[in-house]
């Protein structure tokens, strides 16, 4: 029997199906890989994994491997509307990837939150950036 595999994909896809949880109340747009244009008086998030890492806890193989990563998701809001909008969205990202969190990919791994934090805000030209960094960890072929 093969080990499942945890690829960056289905690590993609496992996070943001739970970040549409938190669009799909309306009030918040989630950026896709298609062209996004934003919308007035509309948060869009954004996430994008910053980092992963695939550790064999063994020898041999197959051996099961550790993954380990963060998912950065910004939290994009117009700059008139002032830092606290943007916080009150980012606050609800954090909300979302509580510590503990399972979520488990189509292939049968289950990957773990860790922690999730906002990062300090950036003003880049008429938007305001929250960071979110979501750092995950699971384990493939146990």
């Amino acid at each position: 029997m093969t080990p499942a595999i945890i690829t960056q994909g289905g690590v993609r896809q496992a996070l943001e199906a739970l970040l549409s949880t938190l669009v799909g109340a309306g009030d918040i747009n989630l950026e896709s890989a298609a062209l996004y244009l934003p919308k007035a008086n509309t948060p869009y998030v954004s996430g994008r994994i910053s980092a992963y890492t695939r550790v064999p806890m063994g020898v041999g193989y197959p051996t099961p491997c550790e993954v380990n990563g963060m998912y950065q998701i910004n939290v994009n809001r117009p700059a008139i509307e002032g830092a606290d909008m943007a916080a009150s969205v980012a606050a609800r990202v954090v909300a979302l990837f509580q510590r503990g969190t399972a979520l488990v990919l189509t292939t049968g791994p289950v990957l773990t939150v860790l922690q999730a934090g906002e990062q300090p805000l950036i003003t880049a030209g008429d938007w305001l950036t929250v960071p979110v960094v979501v750092s995950f960890s699971g384990a493939e072929g146990i």
